[in-house]
């Protein structure tokens, strides 16, 4: 069996590995006694990043526009998460991330969401600048290499595979979390953070559609809406996001129920059943959508209640393109919630319609959650315990010479580029840390 000893060996060479190989490089350069360390990357897959290729549908959403603290308060709005993660988005910013692009022939745009992407839409164009960068370092690159045992034993780690053995000084864990396996995240390295001493917080779907029990109705599947509310309840507890909304053949999805799916995963299953719904004015308050209903009545006394909301659907749009709130076959299904007849003219609309009509426009009823496909989330939460961890370099409180970062730690943040800069700071502070560890010893 073949027997390699290096000072660094990173594990999983997703977003948070690549770029902690890219933090240790840059630190052997600048950290006195540290030129002759020998660092190692380990990739379980023929190619770095796969999950970097399928984000952001195709196109990689590289990270987010905005100050530091912009994107430490947007992107994580569990304060203690954003908290851990602030000094490395210090350390290695968005800005940094897009000057390594820049440096290889990427440029980027934002949208007016702050989301940044590739101005060629191609994810492989991103995956490729960070190849070339990993090239143009001292670290030693290696595919295809599965680990099946970590231990660590007189201060020295042994990585097995099933035809190497892997010894060193020192190292990180970069293996991701357990979303899209198929990409390579299947929870190798919570295994091998448990065995080497750290706690685990159960991990759960983040990111995720949300499957529906009843599904929705056929003629629901594929309709959109714009800027509206999602909430879950359970019980007296509700969780809500704002978004774009998609209908599917099993639930829904989009930007507000990938981002409220993260919440929902938190909540206990057992505890009670989780009903979805949806206010499709979350800026526009009951009074107000009263007062107007009542305002067209006495303008358009005629008017068919179905063709009053259809002019909702416009006149309360919200965002840049003022697209409608929901489409107009969505119009149907608001009334059968409110079981007022289609065709009833607004001057018969009683107190008690109206009532029933705002309760539909601002608590329609998607069904009960059923499930969030953990192994189709963009990301998982839980992980390694973050007070097990040292924010401020990435190192393990439990075991000397050992570095965590990335999906791998117990942060989940919104959809938007938040979570691959976290993987890309996490990774690189954890990279240059290592390295000025082994220059101190």
């Amino acid at each position: 069996m073949k027997k390699s000893v290096f000072d660094i060996i990173i594990v999983g060479g997703g977003p948070a590995g690549m770029f902690a190989a890219l933090g240790a490089d840059h630190a052997t350069k600048i950290v006195p006694n540290s030129r002759k360390l020998k660092v190692k990357l380990l990739e379980q897959n023929a190619r770095f990043g796969k999950k970097i290729l399928i984000s952001g549908g195709g196109k990689c959403n590289i990270t987010h526009r905005g100050e530091v603290q912009d994107l430490l308060t947007k992107g994580f709005l569990n304060q203690s998460h954003a908290r851990f993660l602030r000094p490395a988005f210090y350390e290695f910013t968005n800005q940094d991330v897009l000057s390594l692009l820049n440096k290889f022939g990427v440029s980027t745009y934002h949208r007016t969401d702050g989301c940044v992407f590739p101005t060629s839409n191609r994810s492989n164009d991103v995956l490729q600048a960070f190849e070339q960068a990993l090239q143009e370092t001292q670290c030693s690159l290696e595919f295809s290499q599965k680990i099946t045992g970590v231990k660590h034993y007189e201060g020295l780690f042994t990585l097995q595979t099933q035809t190497d053995q892997f010894i060193s000084r020192t190292l990180i864990l970069s293996t991701g979390g357990i979303s899209y396996p198929q990409t390579g995240s299947t929870g190798d390295g919570l295994k091998f953070a448990k065995h080497l001493g750290h706690n685990i917080q159960t991990p759960t779907a983040a990111l995720s559609s949300i499957f529906l029990s009843p599904v929705p109705k056929q003629a629901q599947v594929g309709l959109s809406c714009r800027y509206v509310s999602l909430l879950a309840q359970q019980g007296e507890k509700t969780v809500s996001r704002t978004g774009d909304l998609l209908f599917s053949h099993k639930g829904v999805t989009g930007p507000a129920a990938l981002s409220l799916s993260t919440d929902i995963g938190l909540l206990d299953p057992y505890a009670s059943v989780i009903e979805l719904y949806v206010d499709f004015f979350p800026a526009i308050h009951r009074e107000a959508l009263d007062a107007e209903i009542c305002h067209q009545a006495l303008k358009s006394p005629h008017l068919q209640i179905k063709s009053l909301l259809k002019t909702f659907s416009y006149i309360y749009a919200q965002g840049q393109t003022r697209e409608p709130v929901y489409p107009q076959r969505l119009v149907d299904h608001i009334l059968k919630q409110s079981k007022i007849e289609p065709k009833k003219p607004l001057n018969q609309l009683t107190k008690s319609d109206r009532h029933q009509l705002i309760n539909a426009l601002k608590l329609f009823r998607l069904g009960k959650v059923k499930s969030l496909p953990l192994e189709q989330g963009e990301i998982s939460a839980g992980g390694v315990r973050l007070n097990e961890v040292n924010p401020k370099t990435m190192a393990s409180r439990i075991l000397n010479g050992l570095y965590l970062c990335g999906e791998l730690l117990d942060y989940a943040g919104e959809i938007g580029g938040y979570n691959l800069q976290a993987a890309y700071s996490t990774g690189w502070l954890a990279g240059k840390s290592a390295v000025k560890f082994l220059s101190e010893k």
